[in-house]
């Protein structure tokens, strides 16, 4: 059951499942056109699906397949849409849920609250947790497995390698470098041998994976394997560079638009954690002072460590059983219960601990915690060097970005608690970092999430009101159409921001027209009624991006019954709305025109403001005008 405390994550993940936009192409053409062929019979396929690469893991895409099939009779094909966008955020927000409540007993309820407020109102939480991307799916495994580490007992190691396996197989391969931090410890806190005989379930995952592909694609085959030896043993000159390259400073600007104050906070949690640590080491090691005195300035003694030869002198000392040793935490600090949700096991554990009293999370732990947050920040560092970036690469370590930030603002917390407690208004701390988590945080998240979905969610409303207007033809005139032809609907220049075949009528059929991209489109499954979509080798579709006009995906302009097209004053492509004999206008709606808009104003979106400074274009929904007969002119 869902503690009432998860209810506000629950209606945020609910809120990104129904308005976050999606921010990239992949994400319809990989993943949701896949899934709308397995339900419905049609859809694009990409090059990564096409059997001579076999890139993609079909796999992922049965496993939300099988979420859906049990609802497929029942709504429509939008419904669908929204309903599988909703399941997405549910998982999600369960692990969410697990993280949260793992690091409470890591790290202690104040850095869990911080880290749930974070995650709750985070923009690109937002986008990430209703994504339905591979790299959205490996966070959440990651949230389960760095949870389970959190916990540091042998029991769990199955845990994590389980969910790592999961992440890295099934989801993104190159995710597992997130992983190196946490495989690192567990083999040395638990040895090599142990953590090998606990490897079971990757070779389980592995074997999954590699029936479901073989089974799709017609041949022996593991997607993983295939994935990484395309990107880095090929020795494919160009790769990924093709797709697009950035600066090395890409994720620095990137990861501060989409989480602002908590990426600075992430970005300096190294530093305020080391600083703690020398704190801890010139007031408890070297002056020996009790950890409690930090906070109230009072150079207490430090306990001293028990003496095996007064235990043994005791009187009753030969009375006295032997503590059993029990497997636990291998490093020093607060012994975690081996059951941590049995509250009986946790006051055991409390009363079997050598440490002094005090609450987890203090000066002590701040190394250890160091620790903790080494797979953002190896992975951060590792992704300034590639030249081929994307914002999803970075999904993975979210949490423990997050998790980073928490401890930053802890550690920023302690200090102005001390203070204030000497100036006798303690409670000042608590104030001053809830300005800065509700009052600059918050705000300026929500207004992150409100602009990308004001600003950029014209797609969705125009393709809506080509499926609607189409709707409407038919009542009126169910013979308007032929039987058994699909309608055309367009798209050209716009061709990345298809929300997927779930926004069509199920009589329509998505095609594209020449435009000034010359990249790479995707064709279509094989819809035939003997066809073999999944296994049927497109031999047009290359790795290099080279664009190919013969696809039977790409039509002509004169053979589209509906188009769908953003009109912008400099562009080099035609015009259509302006062809007011042959089109007109089922739907209009305002997109942000980024060129014309100044930078630092379509960051946010501030009310009244916002509109007037930006420069919004128009989205049009077409119809094409019906040709009059002579019967109609006479």
């Amino acid at each position: 059951m869902l503690e009432p405390l998860f209810y506000p994550l629950l209606a945020a993940r609910i809120l990104s499942a129904l308005y976050a936009p999606i921010n990239d192409c992949d994400e319809v053409f990989n993943f949701w056109e896949p899934t709308h062929y397995l339900l419905y019979g049609e859809g694009f396929q990409p090059w990564e699906y096409s059997p001579q690469y076999a890139l993609r893991s079909w796999l992922y895409v049965v496993i939300h397949y099988c979420l859906f099939v049990p609802f497929k009779s029942r709504v429509t094909k939008v419904q669908a849409f929204y309903m599988l966008r909703i399941i997405i955020g549910l998982i999600t927000m369960w692990c969410e849920r697990q993280f949260i409540k793992s690091v409470h007993l890591r790290f202690g309820k104040r850095v869990a609250g911080f880290l749930y407020v974070l995650s709750m109102f985070s923009p690109a939480m937002f986008v990430a947790t209703t994504a339905y991307l591979p790299t959205s799916f490996a966070m959440c495994c990651f949230m389960v497995a760095h949870g389970a580490w959190f916990m540091e007992h042998y029991s769990f190691v199955a845990h994590i390698i389980a969910a790592a396996s999961v992440g890295t197989v099934i989801g993104w391969p190159f995710a597992a470098l997130a992983m190196v931090p946490t495989a690192w410890d567990v083999i040395a806190g638990y040895g090599f041998k142990f953590t090998v005989k606990k490897t079971w379930p990757l070779f389980i995952v592995c074997w999954l994976s590699n029936s479901v592909d073989t089974e799709f694609y017609r041949f022996n085959t593991l997607s993983a394997y295939n994935l990484i030896f395309y990107n880095v043993l090929s020795g494919d000159s160009e790769g990924s560079e093709l797709y697009g390259v950035e600066p090395w400073y890409f994720f620095f600007k990137n990861l501060a638009l989409n989480f602002n104050l908590a990426f600075a906070l992430a970005l300096a949690a190294p530093l305020l954690l080391l600083a703690r640590s020398a704190v801890w080491m010139v007031w408890y090691d070297i002056l020996g002072w009790h950890p409690k005195a930090i906070l109230e300035l009072n150079p207490m003694p430090r306990p001293k460590p028990k003496d095996d030869k007064e235990d043994k002198a005791s009187p009753n000392a030969k009375d006295t059983p032997k503590a059993e040793k029990k497997p636990g935490l291998r490093r020093r600090g607060k012994r975690l219960p081996t059951d941590h949700q049995n509250p009986q096991a946790q006051a055991i554990s409390k009363q079997e601990s050598d440490e002094p009293e005090f609450e987890l999370g203090h000066v002590p732990y701040s190394l250890e915690w160091l620790m903790y947050i080494t797979p953002f920040l190896l992975w951060f560092c590792f992704w300034t060097g590639p030249k081929h970036k994307e914002e999803r690469f970075m999904t993975p370590v979210y949490h423990m970005l997050l998790l980073a930030a928490a401890m930053g603002l802890d550690c920023i917390y302690l200090p102005l608690k001390f203070l204030f407690r000497r100036l006798g208004v303690m409670k000042l701390s608590s104030v001053l970092v809830g300005l800065l988590l509700f009052g600059v945080f918050v705000p300026v998240s929500v207004l992150r999430i409100v602009g990308q979905v004001k600003y950029y969610g014209a797609p969705f409303e125009a393709y809506r009101a080509v499926a609607q207007h189409y709707e409407r033809s038919l009542a009126e005139n169910p013979f308007q159409f032929k039987a058994g032809e699909y309608v055309k609907v367009c798209v050209g220049k716009e061709w990345y921001r298809f929300p997927s075949h779930f926004h069509l009528h199920p009589h329509m059929k998505m095609y594209f027209i020449r435009s000034g991209f010359n990249g790479l489109l995707p064709t279509h499954f094989d819809s035939s009624p003997n066809g073999n979509g999944t296994y049927h080798e497109q031999p047009l579709l290359n790795h290099h991006n080279k664009a190919v006009w013969e696809l039977p995906s790409i039509v002509n302009v004169s053979e589209c019954q509906y188009l769908v097209d953003l009109d912008l004053p400099d562009q080099k492509e035609e015009h259509f709305p302006a062809q007011t004999d042959t089109w007109e206008v089922v739907g209009k709606y305002p997109f942000l025109d980024a060129g014309r808009s100044p930078q630092w104003a379509r960051i946010l979106w501030i009310p009244s403001y916002s509109d007037e400074v930006n420069v919004y274009a128009s989205y049009y929904a077409l119809k094409r005008k019906a040709v009059p007969t002579p019967a109609d002119e006479g």
